[in-house]
Formats: structure tokens, C-alpha cells, sequence
């Protein structure tokens, strides 16, 4: 894939390959992936069958959000398989084209729906740069930046957030 094609795809999977292929993600663990897979379950939040199915999205939100312990981790795991394999809440425990797919499915479920299918692998495409940006052209970190006042104001912001 090159940077335009990047900028023009409107197909999710295809950026997620491309984005593996290329190391940005980690077998599916990345917290930027994480962040991706919680988007797309939000986006289709109305269609999760019950209360837990939320709490469990809630629950990935803030573990891809904060370091949340192996614990907390693996207690939201434990609650998403208990909701069972067809609750789109399960998927963000996957890979992160299978909640894509999934998600995809949830927006537009019957034949028919090609115009809510296209929405929805645009909306996917747009989530995915603007959680990963441009890949071929990664941000570096001038050390200059790092100011006490910057410091203080990122300590601030993590503690309030925490």
C-alpha cells in the first residue's frame, strides 16, 4: 500500500493488513488497535444485547485507555466470554479485522443495505487514520519539546484521567 492509496481506502481490513504487514501493530494488542476495536463496537453500541455487553466495552475502553493490571484484564476477558461468541462486545477481545468485519455486519446486517455497508467501511477507514495517522510518515519527538511546563500539564492530565 502507498500513502495515497492509505489516504483513499475505504476498506478497513485491507488498512489492518497493511498495518500488520508493515509491524505497526502487534498481533492484535496494540493499544492503538485496542482503541480501534472499541470505536467500532461503539459505533454500533445500540445493537448490544444487555448491560454487561456494555460494561465489558466499557471495561476494554479503559484498559486500552489507563494500565489497567493483568487481573483487571482477564476479569474483562472472563465477563466477555461469558456473554457469549454471537455479542458484538466479545469481539474486541479478537483481532482486530475480525471486529471490523463483525461490526460491519452489526450497522448493515440484511442484503440490501450497500448504501449503510458503504457508511460504515468509510467511517472504519477514517477511524483507523485518525488512531494511526500516517503511517508512512511516523511523528518523532523532538527532546526540546520536553519542557517542565509540558511535563507538568501531561502529569496533570494522566493523574485526572487516572
Amino acid at each position: 500500500m502507498t500513502e495515497r492509496e492509505w489516504f483513499r481506502c475505504e476498506d478497513a481490513t485491507e488498512m489492518i493488513s497493511f498495518l500488520a504487514n508493515s509491524g505497526s501493530i502487534l498481533n492484535g494488542y496494540d493499544r492503538k488497535i485496542q482503541l480501534f476495536s472499541v470505536a467500532c463496537v461503539h459505533r454500533v453500541a445500540d445493537r448490544l444485547p444487555n448491560d454487561l455487553c456494555r460494561q465489558f466495552l466499557e471495561a476494554m475502553e479503559r484498559s486500552a485507555e489507563t494500565n489497567v493490571g493483568e487481573d483487571d484484564e482477564r476479569s474483562a476477558l472472563a465477563l466477555a466470554r461469558s456473554l457469549g461468541q454471537n455479542s458484538a462486545a466479545y469481539l474486541v477481545s479478537y483481532e482486530p479485522h475480525i471486529v471490523a468485519q463483525r461490526t460491519l455486519h452489526e450497522a448493515a446486517p440484511f442484503p440490501g443495505n450497500d448504501a449503510r455497508r458503504v457508511a460504515e467501511m468509510k467511517a472504519q477507514s477514517k477511524l483507523l487514520r485518525d488512531i494511526f495517522g500516517n503511517p508512512f510518515r511516523p511523528v518523532t519527538f523532538d527532546p526540546e519539546w520536553r519542557t517542565t511546563t509540558a511535563l507538568a500539564l501531561a502529569q496533570g492530565i494522566y493523574e485526572e484521567s487516572a
